[in-house]
């Protein structure tokens, strides 16, 4: 017999993220090996020193793939990284005028609907 695990949104979620930044993980490292950009920074963790080096030449696809990496990799990594994207996500809003409720509304609002579907149902499109 087989017994169905209840659906748990915020699981799902989650895995989807996590399956999509893979797989922008493996197109960040295909770009890194087809452009030859794989020793174009040679110190870890940083970058030339720097969380955020000039993103010129081949320092672009290595340092994107990295960031990328972070997101996809260890817990504290993750936290890291999720830090870094949430603070420059709450300076995107107060510059826009955008609250927090205003995303949770329109996360309310998708909620049990595909991707496919909601974007299918935009005005904007």
């Amino acid at each position: 017999m087989s017994e169905t695990a209840a659906y748990n949104a915020w699981l799902h979620r989650y895995a989807m993220l996590t399956a999509f930044c893979t797989f922008l993980l493996v197109i960040a490292g295909g770009l890194v090996t087809s452009t030859g950009s794989g020793l174009a920074v040679p110190d870890w963790p940083l970058s030339y020193g720097m969380f955020f080096p000039p993103l010129v030449g081949g320092i672009l696809y290595e340092h994107g793939h990295r960031m990328i990496a972070g997101a996809v990799g260890k817990r504290d990594e993750l936290v890291r990284e999720s830090a870094d994207l949430i603070y420059h996500l709450l300076v995107l809003w107060a510059e826009t005028g955008i609250v927090p409720d205003d995303v949770w509304a329109e996360l309310a609002r998708r909620e049990g609907t595909s991707g496919i579907a909601e974007k299918a149902g935009r005005d904007d499109g």
